[in-house]
């Protein structure tokens, strides 16, 4: 890897002290594989992990927030649809890795990870999004960095 690509690692993990708690969670157990310390290696070293991270690339992570009520759109399933045939549309051309809703009560509604580091494209790939797109859902950008080929267990 050039110096460059090692300088940007570096400076992610001096600036993951800033990250929000929630993030930070979301990032570690990813970077685990979806595992907790259960059935992972014990004798990981400093050595290992930093080769695993010598791995990892940028993504952009989108936080889908409340926006205006939902119930004052009279067709609300019919969007609610339109927005997950969105999610699902974009998983199917490559571009969202990983999406979900988050069901704890407040104002984050749900995370969707990109597979590239340019927040344009994202922002226009959002655009299709009918909840988006009538203010019942806004969103916020964060550059993340993660490892290629994580996954969640199926279990």
């Amino acid at each position: 890897m050039g110096r460059s690509n090692t300088s940007r690692r570096s400076r992610f993990i001096c600036s993951y002290s800033g990250v929000s708690t929630s993030i930070r969670c979301i990032s570690i157990y990813l970077f685990c594989g979806g595992k907790t310390n259960q059935g992972m290696n014990t004798r990981l070293t400093p050595e290992a992990v930093m080769a695993r991270v010598q791995t990892g690339r940028p993504y952009v992570l989108l936080l889908l927030k409340a926006g205006r009520d939902p119930m004052e759109s009279e067709n609300f399933q019919e969007l609610q649809m339109g927005h997950l045939m969105h999610l699902f549309g974009l998983e199917a051309e490559g571009k969202a890795h990983i999406f979900g809703p988050v069901t704890t009560e407040g104002d984050l509604k749900g995370i969707i990870v990109f597979g590239t580091a340019d927040k344009d494209e994202v922002s226009a790939w959002m655009q299709g999004d009918p909840l988006c797109n009538r203010g019942i859902f806004v969103y916020e950008l964060y550059d993340w960095f993660s490892i290629p080929g994580m996954s969640l267990p199926v279990s």
